[in-house]
């Protein structure tokens, strides 16, 4: 019996699977040092994350194409507050304290700039941000 996904349930899983694989790296990578264990695990997680969205969430047979370029930008944001989070946090605070406190506000970002990016066509979008179509 074949079970087929929709393109949203397959997103839900992924989501969920990243939303715990990317901070549970990173509590493990945290003892190699904050900043160079988010770095390494934003590295592993996204690129492993990319890969999952172009076979297995957005494929080619129902017209949905992720390219590096917008998914890149997408993330962006996340993982610039995230650094910002972390460098501004780790001093003070324990490894749970701060792996939350990054992984909530990238969540957070990251919902707010992947549905902006990824709302528009992208004719429309790469128009638009290089300040060509206003």
């Amino acid at each position: 019996m074949d079970i087929i996904l929709r393109s949203s349930h397959r997103y839900l899983i992924s989501g969920v699977v990243f939303t715990i694989f990317g901070p549970t790296l990173f509590w493990l990578l945290y003892p190699l040092g904050a900043m160079l264990g988010l770095a390494v695990s934003i590295t592993v997680a996204h690129t492993a994350r990319y890969f999952v969205f172009r076979v297995f969430v957005f494929t080619r047979n129902q017209g949905y194409r992720v390219s590096p370029i917008r998914y890149l930008m997408s993330i962006c944001p996340a993982v610039l507050a995230e650094f910002l989070v972390t460098s501004l946090t780790y001093r003070f605070f324990s490894r749970n304290v701060v792996v939350s406190l990054a992984t909530g506000v990238s969540i957070c970002i990251g919902y707010l700039s992947s549905k902006y990016i990824f709302s528009r066509p992208d004719s429309q979008f790469i128009l638009k941000s290089l300040g060509l179509r206003k």
